[in-house]
């Protein structure tokens, strides 16, 4: 699914119509298409009966030609005026023709045959407010807002929303809301996702986004050009690496893992497996010592080379062993779990400066530079590094949470996670590299300016070690030979999925360990795998 802001979205739809698709046929399909969601959906559900909230604009537009295809197929449908639309509305007139029910609402009266509508009426279609809706909202129509969702909020019915577009009174572009705002269980996406649905606090009204077709032309340039999307199981199926019957491990790639340090040993473990079953074929683990004797029994499937701080004091002989192991890597990840310690500080320099060295070698530059990723501890060594960016492949990936973000830019947390998507984006793009910024709604960028949206936020990853996780299933990937910033969409979205799903497990997200979230990636792939492609 692409995401457009409210100025891009209209030029989507200029252009649209300037190639054949005008407004009026595309509010027949988005209105259309919702309808037969909804028929699809709700069809089990008795009565059959949807109450939708009108406004004056193409939202009440859209969600009147939902109503009318639900009526036409005897469903009890009341379309309930919250602004007038203009006199001889064509849509409010086949509406009624097809069998629906008007109610203008002019009055504090009207608000109690609201409550009387509520109490048989299941579905609630939000078509008040759409894109063009900014903040502060007018007095008068935050108190129409104000009286809707009280009324909604002590009904004795469970009802389900579906936001037409977008809640009425959020901002479509800044994802800020009014204290009148009415939260949905769905927004159904007219053609695009508008991108303040994912930013906070709009993301918490938003419920579960379903995409509407309006029939965009499939060569329409503005809308394939769209640099900013979601992350979805369609994109997962799409990018996940093939696994032929005659495969053997080389197949699959080679992973190489700095992690773990003796206050942090669980990280070795958590990435060094999540990489596994991300699906690559060898895993090899660079540790210290009191790291691999309190793994070794644990992770059979590792390979093992043990760097001693006197291994570290020797030169030659350290050289000598990251030049093998590194000539035989396909993906190198250095972070989870390492400490600031010197050992790391030198491990750290010596495995970038040898990758630096590689890329003259001819074997090396006719395969392609290992891409390296960089995470956690990692990143906050790296920063003491003048000019870091420059000692790293142009196909290498960092993912900081927002602390790690301050401490490589210099920006503070505050500013980061004000403006999420443009700052990620310009860092991807000044330093070259992939950026997984972590968080709640987390965004993968490139140095061509896309941006991928996860679309994820879940209490259940705000606990130590599932960054770990997130690292090792981006590696895991790079070995397969997956473009790395699809690599990190990838694996952001599973590591999500992972998280949720172990929070339904529990019933809460209190409980959820590092080890739960690990433990579900195969029940994710085996779901996304299976699940046959969407629609939208």
């Amino acid at each position: 699914m692409k995401i457009a802001s409210v100025k891009e979205m209209k030029e989507i739809e200029q252009s649209a119509d300037e190639r054949g698709l005008s407004y009026t046929t595309m509010l027949e399909n988005a209105g259309r298409n919702l309808g037969i969601w909804l028929y699809n959906k709700f069809t089990h559900q008795r009565p059959h009966s949807v109450v939708g909230l009108i406004g004056s604009g193409n939202n009440g537009g859209d969600t009147l030609v939902a109503l009318e295809y639900l009526a036409k197929r005897a469903w009890i449908c009341i379309a309930y005026l919250v602004k007038e639309r203009s006199e001889g509305d064509i849509y409010l007139a086949r509406f009624v023709k097809a069998g629906g029910t008007v109610i203008h609402v002019t009055d504090e009266q009207d608000f109690k045959i609201f409550r009387g509508i509520l109490s048989h009426c299941v579905i609630i279609l939000d078509g008040i407010f759409g894109t063009g809706i900014k903040q502060p909202l007018e007095d008068d129509l935050s108190l129409v807002l104000y009286h809707i969702k009280a009324n909604i909020t002590e009904s004795s019915l469970k009802h389900e929303i579906i936001a037409v577009d977008c809640p009425s009174g959020l901002d479509c572009d800044t994802g800020e809301v009014s204290e009148s705002c009415i939260p949905a269980d769905y927004t159904a996406c007219m053609g695009a996702v508008k991108q303040g649905i994912l930013k906070f606090p709009g993301v918490k009204y938003a419920g579960n986004l379903i995409g509407i077709d309006i029939g965009f032309p499939k060569d329409c340039p503005s809308i394939d050009q769209k640099l900013t999307f979601i992350v979805d199981d369609n994109y997962v199926q799409k990018h996940l690496p093939k696994r032929p019957r005659d495969a053997h491990k080389g197949t699959f790639g080679t992973c190489v893992i700095f992690a773990g340090s003796e206050e942090y040993i669980g990280a070795a473990y958590l990435s060094g497996k999540a990489a596994y079953l991300s699906g690559a074929g060898l895993v090899h683990m660079l540790v210290h010592p009191k790291v691999h004797r309190a793994l070794a029994g644990n992770f059979p499937e590792a390979i093992w080379s043990i760097f001693s701080q006197e291994t570290l004091n020797d030169g030659n002989k350290l050289m000598r062993s990251l030049v093998k192991i590194q000539k035989n890597c396909d993906a190198l990840l250095l972070g989870p779990g390492i400490g600031q310690s010197v050992y790391s500080n030198n491990l750290v320099e010596h495995l970038l400066l040898n990758n630096i060295k590689l890329e003259t070698e001819p074997e090396k530059t006719i395969r392609g530079m290992s891409p390296i990723i960089i995470d956690a501890d990692g990143l906050r060594l790296l920063s003491k590094f003048d000019r870091w960016w420059e000692m790293l492949p142009k196909n290498s990936v960092l993912t900081p949470h927002p602390g790690e973000m301050a401490a490589l830019t210099g920006l503070n947390i505050n500013e980061i996670q004000s403006d999420r998507w443009n700052i990620t984006k310009h860092y991807a793009q000044y330093w070259g590299m992939n950026i997984v910024l972590k968080g709640a709604i987390t965004v993968v960028a490139n140095p061509n300016g896309i941006l991928a949206i996860i679309p994820i936020a879940s209490p259940a990853l705000a606990t130590a070690g599932t960054g770990d996780i997130l690292a090792g299933l981006i590696t895991g990937f790079c070995a397969q030979g997956v473009d790395t910033f699809e690599a990190s969409a990838l694996a952001a979205y599973i590591h999500g999925q992972a998280g949720i799903i172990a929070e339904q497990k529990f019933g809460q997200s209190t409980s959820v360990t590092a080890n739960e979230v690990l433990s579900f990636i195969p029940k994710i792939l085996r779901q996304i795998n299976n699940k046959q492609t969407a629609c939208f």
